[in-house]
């Protein structure tokens, strides 16, 4: 499984985004404890995609989460994704 296909997958993103509001925040929570919790739901869905398309290369599997987290980060999906689940913590 290449990385890039990870990237621009909307499936993934999808993934990603319906089990990134799921994640439990209390109020005050730093932002680095909420990327470490959005880290953990992106590193998951990696690892299980690698085990279920790719599994000769799931050894790849943090790298590649790491670089798509990074990624997101850069392009400011995370940012977005961070307050949109503080928002939704909030109401």
């Amino acid at each position: 499984m290449e990385p890039r296909r990870l990237i621009t997958d909307p499936d993934f993103w999808n993934e990603f985004c319906n089990r990134a509001v799921d994640v439990k925040i209390k109020p005050g929570k730093s932002i680095a404890k909420l990327q470490k919790s959005l880290f953990k739901v992106c590193h998951e869905i990696v690892k299980k995609r690698y085990a279920q398309h790719d599994p000769d290369n799931a050894r790849h599997a943090d790298l590649i989460a790491l670089f798509m987290f990074n990624f997101w980060n850069a392009t400011g999906l995370l940012p977005m994704t961070q307050a949109v689940v503080i928002l939704g913590a909030n109401l």
